[in-house]
């Protein structure tokens, strides 16, 4: 495999579709021209749906979040702004962990995505939930953090900011857990999505299933023998 191009080794890893491993993910990584590639790539429409059952576009995202360059993140931020609804699940499920695992470098950008009214809202919402587990997880980034979830409560859009009221719920600030609570009681759709006693116990840290949790998983997981078979008994 070393001896191929870059090239070639992701159009082999393409076709793979779910038969890949972390081996040749782990060689792809360390590829600097690896990023252009997944790239050009992904502006064919066969690597989305046809070739290998269209599984690379997933395995990308992952590879992407793994390289953690900033040639990577824009190759995301474009995923997310174009391709957004072909990531279906994996969209809530999956990507507001990648993009957490860009880490707090990348702040201000995945800001961006989350304010941008011009995006799918499920995209927004993974760009927030990361946001916010940016201000639950590292204490330096709770004031950043606080001042730009005010702005997601202050959101016209009434399913963003309902669906994001947990995971806002979890920092630890309490003008803006009034806030929170406030637009629950304002917000119809907000009875559908949570309720207060689990906004309070998000807010207080004793959760069961704390919001958070969901953008700590390592991406490298997705590679692992078990996922991947996983994937194949659900998929097929």
């Amino acid at each position: 495999m070393t001896e191929m191009s870059t090239r070639e080794m992701l159009e082999r890893f393409a076709e793979a579709g779910l038969s890949v491993n972390k081996e040749m993910a782990k060689e792809i990584v360390k590829r600097k021209d690896a990023v252009p590639c997944i790239a050009d790539m992904l502006k064919d429409e066969r690597y989305w749906r046809e070739i290998g059952d269209g599984w690379f576009a997933i395995h990308s995202i992952f590879l992407l979040s793994i390289i953690r360059t900033r040639e990577a993140f824009d190759v995301f931020k474009w995923i997310l702004r174009n391709k957004a609804d072909d990531l279906e699940d994996w969209l809530t499920e999956d990507v507001p962990s990648l993009l957490f695992n860009f880490g707090k470098e990348y702040f201000d950008e995945i800001k961006e995505l989350a304010l941008d009214k011009d995006i799918d809202v499920f995209a927004r919402l993974s760009a927030a939930s990361a946001i916010c587990a940016m201000g639950v997880t590292d204490e330096s980034m709770r004031e950043k953090v606080v001042e730009v979830c005010k702005k997601f409560l202050e959101d016209e859009n009434e399913e963003f900011v309902c669906l994001l009221l947990p995971e806002v719920a979890e920092i630890k600030d309490e003008e803006l857990f009034e806030m929170v609570k406030k637009k629950f009681r304002e917000l119809p759709f907000a009875k559908k999505v949570t309720d207060m006693e689990d906004l309070t116990e998000l807010h207080e840290g004793r959760s069961g299933i704390p919001e958070y949790e969901k953008c700590l998983r390592d991406p490298w997981e997705h590679f692992s023998g078990e996922n991947l078979e996983e994937l194949r008994r659900y998929n097929y």
